[in-house]
C-alpha cells in the first residue's frame, strides 16, 4: 500500500497470495477493532499486537494500528520501549505516552483526531496488560 486506495500494482497485476512465518509456541496475539456501533463496518481505529515472552520478559513485540494514518502503521516507539522489559513493568502509563510519534490520525465523521490519539494510547496499554495478565 502506498496510501488510501493506492497500491503498487500495475493494471495487469493481481495479488495471488502472501507468506508469513508461523509464530513460535510461546507467543501471544491480540486484535481489537474500535467502532461507533456494531452495524458500522468501518473502524474508528484497530489494533493488532504480537508478543513473545521469555524468562518473564517481553522478548519480542510487534504493534500495528489501522485508521490512524493513510495506511496501517507499526507503533515502533512503544515496541522499542517494551522489548526486553520485565512483564511486571508493562503497565506503566509512561511507556505509552509517545504513541503520537507513530500515528497521524485525522478528524472525520467517525471520530476526532484527539479522540483517536487518546483511544490509541489507552487500548494499546490495555491490550499489553491483558495479554500479560
Amino acid at each position: 500500500l502506498q496510501g488510501n486506495r493506492q497500491v503498487d500494482l500495475s493494471r495487469c497485476e493481481i495479488v495471488t497470495g502472501f507468506k508469513f512465518q508461523v509464530p513460535e509456541a510461546k507467543t501471544i496475539q491480540y486484535f481489537r477493532k474500535v467502532q461507533n456501533r456494531g452495524s458500522m463496518a468501518i473502524a474508528v481505529l484497530n489494533l493488532a499486537v504480537f508478543m513473545g515472552i521469555k524468562d518473564k520478559h517481553i522478548a519480542q513485540v510487534r504493534i500495528a494500528m489501522g485508521a490512524v494514518a493513510p495506511t496501517a502503521v507499526r507503533i515502533k516507539s512503544i515496541e522499542e520501549r517494551l522489548t526486553g522489559l520485565p512483564i511486571y513493568e508493562a503497565d506503566n502509563p509512561q511507556i505509552y505516552n509517545e504513541i503520537h510519534k507513530d500515528i497521524a490520525p485525522i478528524s472525520d465523521f467517525r471520530a476526532t483526531r484527539n479522540y483517536r490519539l487518546r483511544v490509541a494510547q489507552s487500548i494499546t496499554r490495555q491490550a499489553v496488560v491483558q495479554m500479560l495478565g
